[in-house]
Order: C-alpha cells, then sequence, then structure tokens
C-alpha cells in the first residue's frame, strides 16, 4: 500500500522506467565485467537504454502533476472577463 503511495497513479509509466533502467544497468555490467570481444557495444547499448527510460520518467512525472480545480477555475474566469473586456471594446470602436 505505502508503495503504491509513492508510485503515483501512473503506474505503468513507473515500472516501465524502472525495468528500463534495470535493463540498461544490466547490460551495461555485461559490457564492462563480460570479457567479451565487443564490450563496448554492450557499455553503449546500456547507456541509450537508460537515456531513453528518461521518456519514461518525463511520462510519470507529468502524469502525476496535480493540477487545483479552483486555480483553474480562476483562470479560465480571468480570460472570460479579459475576453468580454475586449469584446465589449472592439464594438464600441466599430459602432463609432
Amino acid at each position: 500500500m505505502m508503495c503504491s503511495y509513492f508510485m503515483g497513479r501512473c503506474k505503468c509509466s513507473f515500472w516501465f522506467a524502472v525495468a528500463h533502467d534495470i535493463l540498461g544497468v544490466f547490460i551495461m555490467m555485461v559490457g564492462v565485467f563480460g570479457g567479451l570481444v565487443v564490450h563496448d557495444l554492450f557499455i553503449y547499448a546500456g547507456a541509450i537504454i537508460i537515456f531513453l527510460s528518461l521518456i519514461w520518467w518525463v511520462f510519470w512525472y507529468s502524469g502525476n502533476i496535480d493540477l487545483i480545480h479552483f486555480v483553474l477555475r480562476a483562470a479560465s474566469l480571468v480570460l472570460h472577463t479579459h475576453h468580454q473586456k475586449y469584446l465589449h471594446q472592439l464594438k464600441v470602436i466599430f459602432l463609432v
């Protein structure tokens, strides 16, 4: 239950990001400690996978941003009154 609280609402993006991080680190460690001929390929591939996991982290973070409803309502009211003021000014200009 506590783990779900820290993950937020976008659990799929969270787990995709964690999986890509683990996979990237694993592939990178195979390149470092594997003793293979193409060790640099594994190191670069792991780094690229970790870099691409940032996409999932951004999705997870942006999906957990909370917008307060009254702030949105206040902003829409301000825009509406601002819009009405300019409409009134346009009507006055074109009627004159």
